[in-house]
């Protein structure tokens, strides 16, 4: 990343004390985000979870906020010809310093817009996206070269109701052997971790090799997934996905499972196992959170792995 310094005045809502706020909850299925009161106090609490009401309000309000003075920064460091990712002025020189990655307005004249901003390592990233109504969504990252997880909920604009929209993951660099049986070992995991109704909102697992290979149901032995048949001399990715898809009706653009992990090349002799894990739209509650036993399984190894390299 170009780190550029900028001299500009503070900000009077969009700082580092508001961004260092955002971490992700798995064992509540929401973010811990900034309030107005503790954003420009160090000595404040950091932030707290994002539930319904005063806390979602709060969120929007600083988003908006957050937005409105994003785009006047873009502008000014424009006009002075400074390129991105632009450094957030901050006056506290002991913490690690974050930038704006990307800011973009909304097509419509009622829409806030969309920003990114993100810190080095391991990166950090908060997404704010303002763009659609009635349902923000936000999004929390933290990665390294080795390992990657993200947390993102969506906050409806009309009654302040927070809601899970899904986990995702990635391990990166591992071997393809590894690889195929940390998914199978993973696909088993989430299937018997009540962490889904597997029935009603996951449905059999399918595999497939290749973009445009053929989606075959996975036999299970002893309630374990067990290898499919496949060529091991292809280098094409290999994917594993639910049957039962987020958007139901057949006319949607794109089929979305509701739990997916695609094993894929990343070099002649390394692959990156993807996780992705969506609230069922037939789920009774709002939240989701990770089950414990993907907590032990997903989350903690993928946390170790990020702060080990």
């Amino acid at each position: 990343m170009n780190l550029i310094p900028l001299q500009a005045p503070a900000l009077k809502v969009l700082n580092v004390f508001a961004l260092r706020a955002f971490h992700p909850s798995p064992e509540t299925g929401t973010l811990f985000g900034p309030t107005l009161e503790g954003t420009a106090d160090p000595d404040l609490p950091s932030g707290r979870l994002i539930t319904d009401g005063e806390a979602a309000a709060d969120l929007k309000l600083f988003s908006v906020l957050a937005l409105v003075e994003a785009g006047e920064f873009a502008r000014l460091c424009s006009r002075q010809g400074v390129e991105g990712p632009l450094r957030i002025p901050t006056s506290d020189q002991k913490g690690t310093p974050w930038f704006l990655e990307d800011y973009g307005s909304g097509d419509d004249p009622g829409s806030h817009g969309r920003t990114v901003f993100g810190t080095t390592g391991p990166v950090r990233r908060v997404e704010a996206d303002l763009r659609t109504r009635p349902f923000y969504l936000y999004s929390f990252t933290i990665e390294s070269p080795a390992a990657r997880f993200t947390q993102s909920i969506r906050v409806n604009d009309e009654d302040d109701s927070v809601e899970t929209d899904h986990f995702s993951a990635e391990v990166r660099g591992v071997q393809f052997e590894n690889g195929l049986k940390m998914a199978l070992g993973l696909s088993t995991a989430i299937y018997r971790s009540r962490q889904y109704d597997a029935r009603n909102q996951l449905g059999p697992l399918q595999f497939r090799q290749g973009e445009f290979g053929t989606w075959l149901e996975v036999a299970a032995k002893k309630r374990a997934f067990v290898t499919p048949v496949f060529d091991p001399e292809s280098h094409a990715e290999i994917s594993l996905a639910s049957s039962l898809s987020v958007f139901e009706d057949p006319s949607a653009p794109s089929r979305q499972p509701v739990v997916s992990l695609r094993l894929k090349p990343a070099s002649l002799s390394t692959w990156d196992l993807e996780i992705s894990l969506h609230r069922s739209p037939k789920s009774p509650r709002r939240l989701m959170p990770l089950a414990e036993k993907l907590q032990k399984a997903l989350w903690n190894p993928i946390f170790d792995r990020i702060f080990s390299r």
